[in-house]
């Protein structure tokens, strides 16, 4: 069953001016965020205290315009909002590229941050170079 919000979504990336405008990856995060948030059953307010629960400074402003798809946001604050949501940055960077499994799971957590393997590494070094 499709959602409320996958019909309006797809409706409007039937105009070509939107769709080219929809597949930046500040809007894509934008429509995760705010898809996530709904489906959790969460307010706006509620994920703000989520997050400030978590130690992490953000404002209803700011996640109104996170998920509006405003530009200019920084990546840290979208790590915020979705580390709140249950994610890590690693997933929503190669949820729908083609890339082998190990390679999702190239990045390991050593004292609660991210460090990125040498496979991974050598990987992005590669996709630079071409």
């Amino acid at each position: 069953m499709t959602s409320r919000f996958d019909n309006v979504m797809n409706n409007l990336a039937k105009v070509p001016e939107v769709e080219e405008h929809m597949n930046k990856l500040h809007v894509q995060l934008a429509k995760l965020i705010s898809k996530q948030r709904i489906q959790q059953g969460l307010t706006q307010s509620e994920l703000v205290e989520i997050i400030k629960e978590n130690g992490q400074d953000i404002t209803q402003s700011q996640l109104s315009r996170i998920e509006t798809g405003a530009g200019n946001i920084n990546i840290s604050t979208y790590e915020k909002v979705l580390g709140a949501l249950g994610y890590e940055s690693v997933e929503i960077m190669f949820k729908n590229q083609n890339v082998n499994r190990q390679m999702r799971q190239g990045y390991r957590k050593k004292k609660g941050r991210r460090k990125p393997s040498n496979r991974l590494i050598k990987a992005d070094q590669k996709l630079i170079k071409s």
